[in-house]
């Protein structure tokens, strides 16, 4: 999400940086090569606008707030497992019949039906109440998934791991990551330490949508993604302009119907 408070959840991969040596001029030109297929692949395969699509050393962000770690990126988004599926030709952005939910690439398949949400000790208490706010809406919807708090300073494998970043974007509040292809939700999300004067109810909406991009939602009405076509017919039809996976903060009301069917629809119990 982008300044109006930009909520979203994101994913840095904490890669050790190894000292280099000299690279020769084969190894420079592989690497760009490489930059260059990841960036054709999240456009080609993902429907993501070039122009979206930022490179740092660790990462490709997508539109400020989805993470795509270089650190095994065919591995956990190729289209090479037992949990793929082809995504729909990308579409034009901004016509009435893009005006629906979408989904990512992969969804949650891994056996538990718990999903833990790990808390950093570096998030402040503020943050904290939020994650558990949104912890309880979500379970509220009572659909596949039981989200649950815990504390570790570690990454924990198939959790949802919450860290502070003082060092993102501005307009960024937060940055998650997409279910890997091995079916496990994303496993970071970072939040900006400089949005720490957001009211309480800003935090929930900003972690309630997070937690919907590391489960698999992309943003509502974008034109991008793979629809999510077994909801009513109104929520096929209508643009959703409350839902909580809009590309921007808001006050925390609650899920909107539509909101509601998207994630019945990708998660039924």
């Amino acid at each position: 999400m982008k300044n109006s408070l930009l909520l979203l959840a994101a994913a840095m991969l904490f890669t050790a940086i190894a000292c280099q040596k000299n690279n020769s001029l084969t190894d420079i030109q592989n690497d760009t090569t490489e930059a260059h297929i990841i960036r054709a692949y999240l456009t080609d395969t993902y429907g993501f606008s070039p122009e979206n699509i930022e490179e740092t050393a660790d990462a490709f962000i997508v539109e400020g707030d989805q993470v795509f770690p270089k650190a095994n990126f065919w591995e956990d988004y190729g289209m090479s497992s037992h949990n793929e599926f082809f995504v729909e030709a990308a579409h034009e952005e901004g016509t009435a019949s893009d005006r629906k939910h979408y989904r990512s690439s992969y969804l949650v398949t891994s056996t538990p039906k718990i999903i833990k949400l790990n808390v950093h000790s570096s998030v402040p208490q503020s943050w904290r109440w939020a994650i558990v706010a949104a912890l309880v809406e979500w379970n509220e919807l009572d659909g596949k998934f039981k989200f649950e708090g815990m504390n570790s300073n570690n990454l924990v494998d198939g959790a949802i791991n919450f860290r502070m970043h003082d060092l993102l974007p501005d307009d960024v509040v937060a940055r998650g990551t997409y279910p890997t292809s091995n079916g496990k939700p994303g496993n970071l999300i970072e939040i900006n330490s400089h949005h720490n004067y957001m009211v309480h109810s800003q935090k929930i909406f900003a972690i309630i949508h997070e937690i919907g991009h590391n489960i698999g939602l992309r943003h509502t009405d974008d034109g991008l993604g793979t629809l999510i076509t077994n909801v009513s017919n109104s929520c096929k039809n209508n643009a959703d302009h409350n839902s909580v996976m809009q590309p921007y903060v808001d006050l925390w009301d609650d899920f909107t119907t539509c909101d509601k069917e998207a994630y019945e629809a990708l998660y039924p119990n």
